[in-house]
Parts: C-alpha cells; structure tokens; sequence
C-alpha cells in the first residue's frame, strides 16, 4: 500500500527583512510585489493518469486591487499553467493538472494595492441575516461559540448587544488575555492551530488563535464572523496571518484584527488571499489516484517588495515635551482629534527608545507602563484625552539627567515624545490593580483567571474570595501576574471579591449552558489530500465504539477455543 505523506509547514525557510522598519497599524495604503510560493513531488503516477493540485490565490476585494503578474507551476523543466476554481465562499483557487513525476514548485507573483478602509458605523442591536449569512453564525470545528467555556465568557464579558461594543470589546479583550508566543513557543504554535477552547485554556498562541478565539465570542454573540487569511507585516517582517470580518447588516463584513488590536478596520498591510468559515478549510489540496504518492509544501513565507506606502491622516496627536520625576509614577497626557466625520475606534500604542536613554547601560535602567497600548472611540470631529502612565526606575544623582523618547503609533504618521528624567526622591505612588478575572466552566469545576498588576515598588499581598473560599498571594514589585483559582462548580452564580493595599473590587459570574447544535457534514466527498495544520484530536482508538472493539478482540479467541474443542473432540455443555 502506498504511503502518502503531508509535509507540514517547515520553518526553514528565508524570508526578506527591510532594513526600514514601521509599525503596521500607521500604514493606510501600500503598493507592493508579493511572491507566494511552495513545492513538492509527485511520485508512481502511471501513464494516462494526473494529481490536480489546488490553493488559494488573490483576488480583488473593495479593500485591494490585484494585477496577477504570474501565476505558473514548474515541473522537469516545463511549465503548467492553471485553470481558475472558485469555493463555496468565493474565494479564488488556482488549479494546476500534473500529468507526470517529479519535484515540482509553484509561484503567484501579484502586484497589489491595498487601502485601510475604515467604515463609518453605525451602532445596530444585533437581530437576524439573511439565510447565506447564518452559517458564518454557527460553531465549527475550532470556533466552539455554543460551548459553556465560550457561553460563559460572552454572557459575563459582553453584556450589551450592540454591535460596536462588542466587536471592541472582544477585539481588546483577546488581545490582552492571550500572550503572543515568542521564541521556539512561536515555531511551536506556528505548526498547530488551536482551537478557541484550548487557546482560552492556554493564554497563549499566534495569530490563528488570536483569531479562533475572538470569533468563538462574536458568533456566541449571534454576530456573523469569518476567518481571513493573507500576509501582513508585524513591524520587522512580512508573514503569512489570519484575522477576522465580522458581518453588519449596513456595512457588509468589517474586518478586524485581534492580533494587532484593531477593531473595525485593518491597516494597509493587510493583504487578504480568502475568507472562511473556519481556518481549516483554507488548507491546499491535491486530488490523485491510490496508486499515486505527493508531497507538497504551501506555508513558506512570502517575499515582498513595497513600491510605496502612505500612512494614515485620520486623527491629530498633541503633547508637550515632558520631564519626568526618576522612580515615581509620572503622567503623560495626549490629546486625540478624530480628523474624520464618523466615528472612530483609534488605538494608540507605545513603542520605547530605550537605547536613547542616557546612562541605560550604566545605572540599569528601566521604564515601567501601566499600559502601552490604549484606545478610544470618538465621533467625527471629536476630542479626547488619553493618560499614560510611565515609571522611570533610574538612579541619578544630583547633578545627572537622562533623556529618553517614546514613540507613538496610531491612525497617523509615527510621531516621538522627547522627555528629561530628573533625580527624584523614592516616592510610593503606585497602586495594585485587577485587570482582568477570566471564569472558565469545566465539567466539575469553575476556574478564574485573574490579573493583577503591582505597580508598586514593593511585594504586596492579596486576598482573593470566591463564595466562601479564601486564598492569599505575595506579588512582586512592578510584576503583572495570572493567577488561577478553581473551586468545586455547584453553583450557577459565583461572587467573587479581591482586596489589594489600594483596592476593593467584587464582581458576580454566572455560568451559562451549553447549546448543543447538530452540525451538518460539509466536507468533500472526493477522494483528496490536503496540507493540514496539526490539531488535538481523538485517536481512531478514541473514535472507535468500546463494543465494536470488544467483539473484533473477541473473535480470535472464539476461533482458537473452536479449534481445540475440534482437535481434542471433547464435549462442553
């Protein structure tokens, strides 16, 4: 029996770095050259017989235009040119028709231009779709939106039932409690997709789970929402990413990103390939005869080239140059103009210079935020303030200043704050705060994630009360820590209470109940291979009935007591 092997997403592969770096969500409109490409083989196909290899490629949409310069796949010195195929959810598909062995490549080499567009919208109730739309609504295979976990979350997170409340608070939410995987993490979860579940679990993936888990909250919201795939640019490289669009009744989808904290809109950098109603369908694949054997790999990284790009030019940004106190709390206020005549969810995010403060290296320096990453709504015209908090913890003496910048990002060019840190006595001003309690329903229990910051100078100590369940923590100075507490569930409501040295904070969680929702099989019926991305599934032993299992086991046992009762000829009653 021939083996069919799936070469899944190797990581070895070179990838163009600009030496220009900019922050993704400044860009508005980008030109630029893409190169998508990948490989394989084809082995022990016979005379008279073919492998179609399909994947996704670009296709224009009211955010981009497309000018496919190539689109070719190359095998023994010849070259194969597509037919065109177009899914279920109109995406568009390259399908090239391989008719001998051998290693193969294929490129898509596209000029596109893409524009960040920013919807106006208008607030809606959330109420019904048409029938096309309801499906985008409905739990897949790694968007668990009718489980208790996600239940739970949507009922005690997202309590209004308004459109642009809960897309920005589901957006900013996932985009605090999930940690971006760094180093061999980020190699590791590039190699899975993680459901919503697990990734709510785990505080931890890249961008498919950023995603997986935002969408499992709006659609258990009864807000329509789509996976998107494409490329984008993280601030130091072009890559392969998912985001997501969810659907409003007078805008069509309205695309955002939890990975970059945008909510209603993505920027310039965004270059969509397809959308989804899950991620795993967006997987290529190659259909070919059981004596035939193929390999292929689609998930290299892409090769990009800006021809030219504009930021945005859709708010204003005021300070003043600051001096600040060295190892106190201090606060810089930005003032933020909606330049547009819509409203607008803007975020602002820092990004710190640190290599431009004086004596870093020498004292061991280090700046403390409350948060870098802030955002605000304003409506068309409108102004609003923003206060971030910043702690220099320097020494200096007397006579020593340092200086230092901080770089903001927004829906405008990057613009830098200069400031001056002078010696200051060492002044207790911070507070310790909770950030976020996370309730997850499991089958026997209820377990709380909860964030607490110290911004103090000092370990602090806190008490956490859930019902009639006491526990006490030590928090180290300036660290922001997840704690987890579970408590036996057998109860539907939950009063939790947190008393900090500067706070008292209580919060009642219910618990909500799983819809249980047939879902009708939609995969293809033909005999296919497609590149998939690892998932924690079942093993087939899982998946088989025990009593099947124990009538197969069964039966040889059966034929051997058979056979002895024949050879010895005795009889049994």
């Amino acid at each position: 029996m021939r083996k069919i092997i799936i070469i899944l997403f190797i990581f070895l592969i070179i990838t163009i770095v600009f030496a220009e770096s900019f922050y993704p969500t400044t860009i508005n409109e980008l030109d630029a050259n893409i190169k998508i490409y990948g490989f394989g083989e084809v082995s022990n196909l016979e005379e008279g017989q073919e492998v179609t290899f399909q994947t996704i490629t670009f296709k224009e949409t009211e955010f981009q235009k497309v000018r496919i310069l190539k689109e070719a796949l190359y095998i023994n010195n010849k070259t194969i040119y597509p037919e065109y195929v177009f899914d279920e959810f109109d995406n568009k598909h390259i399908k090239f028709r391989i008719t001998e062995n051998g290693e193969f490549n294929y490129e898509i080499i596209a000029q596109v231009q893409t524009t960040a567009l920013l919807h106006k919208i208008e607030d809606i109730n959330i109420g019904n779709y048409p029938e096309n739309i309801k499906n985008f609504t409905q739990r897949s295979e790694l968007i668990e939106s009718t489980s208790t976990e996600i239940l739970t979350i949507a009922s005690n997170k997202l309590i209004n039932n308004n459109f642009t409340e809960i897309l920005n608070q589901t957006i900013f939410w996932v985009n605090d409690y999930v940690e971006y995987a760094q180093g061999e993490e980020f190699y590791q979860y590039y190699l899975l997709q993680k459901s919503a579940i697990d990734t709510l679990l785990s505080k931890k993936g890249v961008c498919d789970e950023f995603a997986n888990l935002a969408a499992s909250l709006l659609r258990a919201k009864n807000i329509p929402t789509r996976l998107v795939i494409g490329v984008t640019f993280d601030g130091l490289e072009w890559g392969n990413h998912a985001w997501l669009e969810a659907y409003h009744e007078n805008y069509g989808w309205i695309p955002s990103d939890p990975t970059f904290r945008e909510a209603g809109f993505v920027d310039g950098t965004h270059i969509k390939m397809g959308s989804f109603t899950d991620i795993t369908l967006s997987q290529a694949k190659a259909i070919f005869p059981s004596n035939a054997s193929i390999t292929f790999q689609t998930q290299t990284l892409p090769e990009v080239q800006i021809n030219s790009k504009k930021f945005f030019s859709h708010i204003d940004l005021k300070w003043n140059e600051k001096k600040l106190k060295a190892n106190q709390w201090n606060e810089i206020e930005i003032e933020v103009t909606n330049k547009t005549n819509g409203l607008l969810t803007i975020p602002v995010k820092i990004l710190t210079n640190y290599d431009s403060i004086e004596f870093y290296k020498k004292y061991n320096s280090n700046i403390f935020f409350y948060d870098k990453t802030k955002s605000i709504s304003l409506k068309g015209g409108e102004k609003g303030k923003m206060v971030f908090k910043v702690y220099p913890k320097i020494d200096l003496k007397n006579n020593e200043i340092a200086s230092g910048q901080l770089t903001f990002n927004s829906l405008t060019e990057p613009h830098t704050i200069n400031f001056e840190i002078t010696p200051s006595e060492e002044k207790h001003n911070g507070e310790v705060i909770v950030k976020d309690i996370t309730p997850i329903s499991t089958v026997d229990k209820m377990r709380f994630e909860v964030n607490i910051s110290n911004n103090t100078n000092k370990e602090e100590e806190i008490k956490i009360t859930i019902n009639d369940s006491n526990s006490d923590y030590k928090i180290g100075a300036f660290q922001n820590v997840w704690i987890r507490k579970e408590i036996e569930s057998d109860n539907n409501t939950y009063l939790i209470k947190i008393i900090t040295p500067t706070e008292q904070y209580s919060q009642k969680i219910y618990q909500a109940i799983q819809k249980i929702i047939q879902i009708e099989d939609t995969k293809t019926k033909e005999t296919t291979i497609t590149q998939e991305i690892e998932t924690e599934k079942q093993s087939l032993f899982e998946q088989i009935n025990i009593i099947e299992i124990m009538i197969f086991a069964m039966l040889p046992i059966i034929a051997i007591i058979l056979l002895i009762l024949f050879a010895t000829r005795k009889k049994y009653v």
